[in-house]
């Protein structure tokens, strides 16, 4: 049988997987759901992710209903 701390860190890593998995599901619908054309500011779309992220974070806006809005909308 596993020992308590063996059983956390088990749990820690599963959490610290399910985030991860997260975090890409949300990057990807950021990714798609916006069509990104990159500025010349940015170099790349991790840049413009960045840019984008830290836009919302800085305005108080949850990035995840950000992302779900614009996914949303219809492409031109």
């Amino acid at each position: 049988m596993n020992s308590p701390v063996e059983q956390k860190e088990g749990l820690l890593t599963e959490i610290l997987d399910y985030f991860r998995f997260i975090l890409n599901l949300i990057i990807f619908n950021i990714i798609d759901g916006m069509n990104i054309v990159l500025s010349q500011e940015h170099s790349s779309i991790e840049d413009e992710l960045i840019s984008f992220i830290r836009s919302c974070l800085d305005k108080g806006k949850d990035v995840t209903m950000v992302a779900y809005r614009r996914y949303e909308q219809p492409h031109p």
